[in-house]
C-alpha cells in the first residue's frame, strides 16, 4: 500500500510540473495587459519621459499598495499590485538598458 501511494505522489507531481519558464511567461503577459489596460489612459511610454527619482517615487507607492493587498489577503489584488510593480522596476531597468554615447561605464566588446 505505501508503495502504491509513492508512485500515486510520483504521477500527480509530474502531471502539475510547472516551470519557471510558465510563471515568467505568464506574468510577463499580465504586465503586458496592465500596460494595454493603461494605454487609453495615459500618454503610451509616458513613463520614458519621467526621471529616475520620479519613477522610484511611482514604485514606492506601489510597493506600498502591493504591501496593503498583502495585509488584506486578496489574491487578485496581490496580483494586480505586483504587476504594477514589475511594470515600474521594467521602466526603471529600460531607462538604464538606453544606449548612452556619453556612458563610459560599460565597454562592449
Amino acid at each position: 500500500m505505501k508503495k502504491l501511494k509513492k508512485e500515486i505522489k510520483k504521477e500527480v507531481k509530474k502531471e502539475i510540473k510547472i516551470t519557471e519558464k510558465d510563471v515568467v511567461s505568464a506574468f510577463a503577459s499580465g504586465m503586458l495587459q496592465k500596460l494595454e489596460m493603461r494605454h487609453n489612459r495615459y500618454m503610451p511610454f509616458g513613463w520614458a519621459t519621467m526621471n529616475e527619482k520620479r519613477l522610484t517615487t511611482l514604485l514606492i507607492g506601489e510597493l506600498n499598495e502591493l504591501n496593503e493587498a498583502i495585509k488584506s489577503g486578496v489574491k487578485a489584488d496581490i496580483r494586480d499590485e505586483a504587476i504594477d510593480v514589475a511594470n515600474y522596476c521594467m521602466f526603471i531597468w529600460a531607462k538604464n538598458n538606453e544606449p548612452q554615447s556619453t556612458d563610459t561605464s560599460e565597454v562592449k566588446k
